[in-house]
């Protein structure tokens, strides 16, 4: 009984997969994800380096695709974005969702390091 109270009371620490869907916060029952969003447009917006490993960018996830065109828009010192992602066609998607001018994709991590 103990055990399940305090896991209870540790919540946070639970793992969370959010899947490609618009209203994310349905998934938790609260607005636990607006702070790591907010965090993360600030993080894009003021980086000097984006590199996307393994994500496709789905149709799906309207909210990622709007938060990764509007914090890559507002970065003025971000000169190319890196894709590490076996899908080679990824990167005229991300080109066109973001208006990117230089996209480097790497089939792998271990091609990425042997290049960064």
């Amino acid at each position: 009984m103990r055990t399940s109270a305090l896991s209870r009371s540790r919540w946070y620490l639970w793992p969370l997969l959010v899947p490609p869907i618009y209203e994310k916060q349905r998934i938790t029952g609260m607005n636990l994800l607006q702070s790591l969003w907010d965090q993360a447009a600030v993080e894009i917006e003021t980086a000097e380096r984006l590199v996307i490993a393994g994500y496709s960018l789905p149709e799906s996830d309207i909210l990622a695709r709007q938060l990764l065109r509007r914090s890559y828009a507002a970065n003025t010192a971000l000169s190319a974005i890196d894709i590490i992602n076996p899908d080679a066609g990824l990167g005229p998607k991300i080109q066109h969702v973001l208006g990117a001018k230089v996209i480097r994709i790497y089939s792998d991590v271990r091609s990425f390091l042997d290049h960064s």
